[in-house]
């Protein structure tokens, strides 16, 4: 499948946590592939986490959707913003992460 749009998020990680710890961490949410899929987003076989080599204290997560509407309606659900938020709150530095939002030309 061919997606649109693309969400990438760099995610400082809090003192002591490793990039491997939160991606295992962060494999929790393919409890929400279901989810994922009644709202049309990627299930989480194209959600990518990547550790940065000149930084190992930052983490790079890649969403992938063909509806932008669609990834913002899965992330409002309940449960889904629960999971991720446990994650995060464990992991990642919030006062320093950055969002960029892609679209495929």
């Amino acid at each position: 499948m061919k997606y649109r749009y693309t969400v990438v998020e760099t995610l400082p990680l809090k003192k002591g946590a490793s990039g491997s710890e939160f991606a295992k961490a962060f494999r929790e949410l393919e409890s929400l592939d279901g989810i994922a899929r009644e709202y049309g987003v990627s299930p989480t076989s194209e959600i990518r986490i990547y550790r940065c080599i000149t930084d190992p204290q930052k983490v790079k997560v890649v969403y992938r959707a063909e509806d932008m509407e669609a990834l913002w309606q899965f992330y409002q659900d309940a449960e889904v913003h629960n999971t991720i938020k446990r994650v995060f709150d464990r992991f990642v530095d919030r006062e320093r992460v950055q969002l960029e939002y892609w679209q495929e030309l």
